[in-house]
């Protein structure tokens, strides 16, 4: 099933009526959904059932609800017309082989979210949040938020998961298994010059094209 567009009050009664579950019903109370505007024609989005795609898929809307498990062999690209800001809301298991958000943008998934090669969340105020489990093997999450409702495996990366429910992000922070140095020394150089430099979006230019990310 196609992606359908929708009213923003059609949006919020189905964020309601989804079948997510009771944790991350409580979690999405923290967003204020009421201050979600009204863009326009395209801007509310949902997708019932479950997607599959062998390539890279981009999220349409800047307001999107995808109800069903999402198997990506490529990226799965947060990033959508509109810019800054936005919303992504996934009930089902997120596999896919990439995922990045964009600034300003809240995802929350009510599953596991498995991005094998990367998952890129270091937008400024962007957020992550898995109910469930979060595996990949290099996270790119410095300087955004990222919390997960079980358990985390990263191999690699720079940043840092908490805990949802945890009061202090230092605390409690679960980093990769790999230290930020010898995580750097997995990239191509040409990379860790970019990242050296706070380049996202360099990042993601390059999974969105397929060049290669790693030695």
């Amino acid at each position: 099933m196609a992606f359908q567009v929708v009213s923003r009050e059609e949006f919020l009664l189905s964020l309601v009526d989804c079948g997510a579950s009771p944790f991350f019903t409580e979690q999405m109370t923290r967003l204020d959904l009421r201050g979600m505007p009204d863009e326009g024609r395209a801007a509310y989005q949902i997708h019932y059932g479950p997607l599959t795609a062998v390539g890279s898929v981009q999220i349409p809307a800047h307001f999107t609800l995808m109800v069903g498990d999402v198997r990506v062999g490529g990226l799965l690209d947060a990033e959508d017309a509109y810019g800054e800001g936005g919303a992504l809301f996934v009930v089902g298991d997120v596999h896919c082989g990439a995922f990045s958000s964009q600034p300003g943008k809240s995802t929350m998934i009510d599953g596991d979210l498995t991005a094998r090669d990367i998952l890129i969340n270091a937008f400024s105020d962007s957020a992550l949040v898995v109910i469930g489990d979060l595996r990949t093997n290099f996270f790119y999450g410095r300087n955004a938020w990222t919390g997960v409702g079980g358990q985390v495996r990263m191999q690699a990366g720079e940043g840092s998961c908490r805990p949802i429910d945890s009061c202090s992000a230092i605390a409690h922070a679960v980093r990769p298994d790999l230290g930020e140095a010898d995580s750097r020394d997995l990239l191509l150089p040409s990379l860790r010059d970019e990242l050296d430099q706070t380049q996202e979006q360099a990042l993601v230019e390059r999974v969105r094209f397929g060049v290669p990310l790693f030695r």
